[in-house]
């Protein structure tokens, strides 16, 4: 798609507070008198807290990312981008996308571009890529299947993305688009990310006997293994510790009714990269 394509087709979901109860109420003014009495420090307080709720009201948050220089903040969520400074909070720029719901989003090494992918209402995914800066759209993408997960390279020059049955890596420049893809047991892919040195990528979904755990290599885009996961549902989290010696997944288990609310449990697995235990 062109840049010009990528134009909003959606707005912000506006929301509101209805049903407030006394003790809400009542509460509420004590923590108001409370501010009152304790003098201008925690009015500013008061007043910095009370700019960063209206800011968020309008839509519903997602994903977070930083860039490496913590100069910004990316926020995403439906239908909408925002690009913050990272110590202020202060809304930059909104990037239009045309996504209704932004599903994962990464922010490039150097800190130049940020890359999301998402859903279109009654339509296609899309993946995007962004100029921080300029907040100028500089290409966008329609895959062949929902796309959940995006992660960048250390190097900055290539991109994963996983969904729907779908494992790809993707080329940033000078052209975006598809490089190879990736074979995986996985029926849908929840989170992915590349090991500190660029040189594997860690991929954790839903296959069909459960969840599914598995390790890639960037090069030759060939699975190295899969890790014995306790994940009897799915595996919805993975990151590598920053020297790359750990991977952490997060495994969602059994099932287990709690007084009629249905809850699983959740276990932290910490595997060994050079042994696989």
């Amino acid at each position: 798609m062109a840049q010009e394509d990528c134009l909003s087709l959606s707005s912000p979901l506006a929301g509101g507070v209805s049903g407030i109860g006394r003790l809400h109420v009542r509460a509420f003014a004590i923590a108001l008198a409370a501010l009152l009495v304790m003098g201008p420090a925690l009015t500013h307080a008061q007043s910095h807290l009370t700019n960063h709720w209206a800011h968020y009201s309008t839509g519903t948050i997602s994903k977070v990312a930083f860039s490496r220089d913590g100069r910004y903040r990316i926020v995403g969520g439906y239908g909408a981008i925002r690009v913050e400074n990272a110590k202020t909070g202060i809304e930059l720029r909104v990037l239009p996308t045309i996504a209704d719901n932004v599903t994962s989003l990464a922010i490039s090494p150097d800190g130049s571009t940020v890359a999301d992918c998402g859903t279109i209402f009654n339509g296609p995914s899309v993946v995007e890529l962004w100029n921080i800066t300029s907040g100028r759209c500089i290409d966008c993408k329609l895959p062949i299947a929902a796309v959940n997960a995006i992660a960048y390279s250390p190097t900055g020059k290539t991109i994963v993305i996983g969904g729907a049955g779908l494992l790809q890596m993707w080329t940033v420049s000078p052209t975006f688009g598809i490089l190879r893809s990736l074979v995986t047991s996985a029926s849908s892919i929840s989170s992915l990310t590349y090991s500190p040195s660029g040189a594997t990528i860690a991929v954790g979904g839903t296959a069909n006997s459960g969840g599914t755990l598995e390790v890639f290599d960037s090069v030759s885009a060939k699975r190295l293994y899969r890790l014995p996961t306790v994940a009897s549902q799915s595996v919805t989290s993975v990151v590598y510790s920053p020297d790359g010696k750990f991977l952490v997944d997060s495994a969602v288990g059994e099932y287990l009714p709690y007084h009629g609310i249905a809850t699983y449990t959740t276990t932290l697995e910490s595997w060994n990269t050079v042994t696989g235990k």
